[in-house]
């Protein structure tokens, strides 16, 4: 089973502010995310980290090294600041990009893909990036958002923190629009 992640932010004291949890550290709060996806991620399966993960720290990778399953990392905005031989050499990732095609799913952090019509026929098109679309801010972004029906959004923290199956992710989509459709 493939499933897909976005955002994990380990050890970054800024997603305090969006995850809402002031009573947890920052170590609590990356072994909850850890819990987390182990209860839902078997080793047999495969997740793909869509970037983003967290603080340039010993402490991260040892985070996503006791991770059920394969990980695949497709680099996100923030992970640039890592040094990438760092991550390649920690063995943790099975494989590591700025994007992922496989079977009829593109995989890109940022959600800036624009597919043609006849693409969106064949293709899925999974990112993270955006962590909320419940602000006037991202009025804009939530309307692109619910309009395509090929792009799902894998931030964890559209998904009760927990990594998705492209199926889930429908679902997901599906609910959130439901749920903010009038609100922003």
């Amino acid at each position: 089973m493939i499933r897909f992640g976005s955002d994990y932010h380990l050890y970054d004291g800024y997603s305090v502010d969006w995850r809402k949890q002031p009573h947890m550290t920052l170590d609590d709060i990356a072994h909850m995310i850890l819990d987390i996806h182990n209860s839902v991620v078997r080793r047999s399966d495969t997740t793909v980290i869509v970037g983003d993960i967290g603080a340039v720290c010993d402490h991260t990778l040892d985070i996503f090294s006791q991770m059920n399953g394969e990980l695949y990392l497709v680099l996100g905005n923030h992970d640039h600041d890592w040094d990438l031989s760092v991550l390649k050499n920690s063995g943790v990732f099975k494989h590591i990009s700025d994007n992922i095609l496989f079977d009829r799913i593109y995989v890109q952090h940022t959600p800036d893909f624009v597919f043609s019509e006849e693409q969106q026929n064949y293709f899925y098109y999974i990112h993270g990036h955006h962590h909320v679309y419940n602000t006037l801010e991202m009025r804009k972004e939530f309307d692109k958002y619910k309009r395509d029906n090929c792009r799902y959004n894998c931030c964890i923290d559209l998904n009760n923190l927990k990594p998705c199956t492209l199926q889930e992710l429908m679902l997901n989509k599906a609910v959130l629009v439901d749920k903010l459709q009038d609100t922003v």
